[in-house]
């Protein structure tokens, strides 16, 4: 589990960074092909402002909202590894079973 873990985690991370370098990038490159006075520069930005948006949303989502249920499931396991355990009932005691070979 802890394993699992540690790859989602890297695998977020990685999506995320992936996102914010395409996003940074296009936000650099977008300045260079049209020029600011142009109202179609207007609607690439908020277009590629939607867009950063989109693709940074999942990795960011999945970072904050969706680590929780693996660090449970890692708790509960180490309580039950460290847990004492108790056996309750009368003690009996054990015959010797006699085994015939042939």
């Amino acid at each position: 589990m802890i394993r699992e873990f540690k790859k989602f985690k890297k695998r977020n991370w990685v999506l995320l960074i992936f996102s914010l370098v395409i996003v940074m990038f296009f936000q650099g490159l977008m300045p260079l092909i049209f020029n600011v006075e142009h109202r179609i520069h207007s609607a690439f930005s908020n277009a590629l402002d939607v867009f950063s948006w989109v693709i940074l949303w999942k990795p960011i989502e999945k970072l904050i909202f969706y680590w929780n249920p693996f660090l449970k499931e890692i708790s509960i396991f180490d309580k039950l590894i460290s847990a004492p355990i108790v056996v309750v009932g009368a003690k009996k005691e054990l015959e010797p079973v006699e085994h015939e070979y042939a």
